[in-house]
């Protein structure tokens, strides 16, 4: 009988695991980017192609925990990057637990110092560069001294703008470094403070919550992108977005 509940166990954890390389694993080579639901704050995980896990922001609460469950499902929770983009409850919250319970073997936001005005980060090919704020930049907005985050990875670009306002996105100097980005994560979850009209982007995401009480996304932002022609996602609408970059 123990023999039997033995060998049982075994052949449960080893379909677990096929099911775990099959359909939870991307493909080595492929880049996995994920715009978790976590209602209305921002919480983006990100898979490198040697299964190297980078968290950016941790939304409102814990509810960023149940998708970590599925990301770690054999191992312990451990980040080799975690980035903050600004220390309000919605993009930080959740984060002050996993701080507490996952190993993180980098981390960095929007106070730590910044050795140039155009800092990198490379890992697994996937290039992270910092494009704000620079360093001693201060603003009684804390909104404006988001991290803004520049992801590419096989000539893609993704853009992370945290909640910094459209005056800091639209500066001339933002602009050239931004260029044509193919994901734009919206300012502030759509607010109109965060609308830059000059920033060309083939996608937009939303992390937004459901009937939220500052009516965001804006009338204004939301116009915006469909008059520009960019595809408009919204994580109050689809749950969590996933995108893999080949």
């Amino acid at each position: 009988m123990k023999l039997h509940t033995l060998a049982l166990t075994y052949l449960i954890y080893f379909l677990l695991s096929v099911v775990y390389n099959l359909v939870i694993t991307p493909a080595k080579g492929s880049l996995y980017v994920r715009f978790l639901d976590v209602g209305q704050g921002d919480a983006v995980l990100i898979k490198t192609p040697n299964s190297r896990f980078i968290l950016v922001d941790g939304g409102p609460d814990f509810s960023v925990d149940y998708y970590l469950s599925e990301a770690f499902l054999f191992r312990k929770c451990r980040f080799d990057m975690v980035f903050l983009t600004h220390p309000h409850s919605d993009h930080y919250s959740g984060l002050q637990r996993l701080r507490k319970r996952c190993g993180i073997d980098f981390y960095h936001d929007n106070t730590s110092p910044n050795p140039s005005s155009h800092a990198k980060f490379m890992i697994d090919g996937v290039m992270i560069e910092r494009l704000c704020p620079p360093n001693g930049y201060h603003s009684k907005d804390i909104n404006d001294t988001s991290l803004v985050l520049l992801i590419t990875y096989k000539n893609k670009r993704i853009l992370l703008t945290g909640d910094a306002g459209g005056h800091i996105l639209c500066r001339d100097d933002m602009l050239k470094k931004i260029g044509t980005v193919d994901i734009y994560k919206v300012s502030h979850h759509g607010s109109a403070s965060g609308l830059c009209r000059l920033l060309i982007a083939k996608e937009a995401v939303i992390s937004v919550g459901k009937n939220n009480p500052f009516g965001h996304p804006s009338f204004e932002v939301v116009n915006h992108l469909m008059e520009s022609r960019t595809v408009i996602r919204r994580t109050d609408k689809e749950g969590t977005i996933e995108y893999k970059i080949l």
